[in-house]
């Protein structure tokens, strides 16, 4: 998968949110990019005829941000990426499973609400 280098002003991903630094994480819906190489992801973007949902999760670490870009006659989504530092992904996989386990536990009624929202 991919980094955000550089987002292009007045971009879809800027009004997003999408900020330099930030994970590509879901291109299409599909969440797989833990498979997908650096060249597969570029390859996928490069090559929408549609309009693209792509996932990131910014930096630092936040809620994902899911963002709908149109490509225009010239490819181009408004990001530039570059490939992702193998141990910093697995950081973000980390971070992203420990989120998702603990909404779940919170859905469920079981642990306690996000420890940086309970005040001291």
């Amino acid at each position: 998968s991919a980094i955000v280098k550089i987002v292009a002003q007045n971009s879809p991903a800027e009004k997003a949110g999408v900020v330099p630094g930030s994970q590509l994480i879901g291109v299409n819906r599909d969440t797989a990019l833990g498979r997908m190489s650096y060249a597969d992801t570029l390859s996928t973007i490069q090559a929408a005829q549609r309009p693209l949902a792509l996932r990131f999760f910014r930096t630092p670490v936040g809620d994902p941000v899911d963002d709908l870009i149109q490509p225009p006659k010239e490819p181009s989504s408004g990001v530039r990426l570059q490939p992702r530092p193998e141990a910093e992904g697995s950081a973000i996989r980390r971070a992203v499973t420990a989120r998702r386990v603990s909404r779940r536990l919170q859905h469920q009624g079981i642990g306690a609400a996000d420890p940086q929202s309970k005040q001291t």
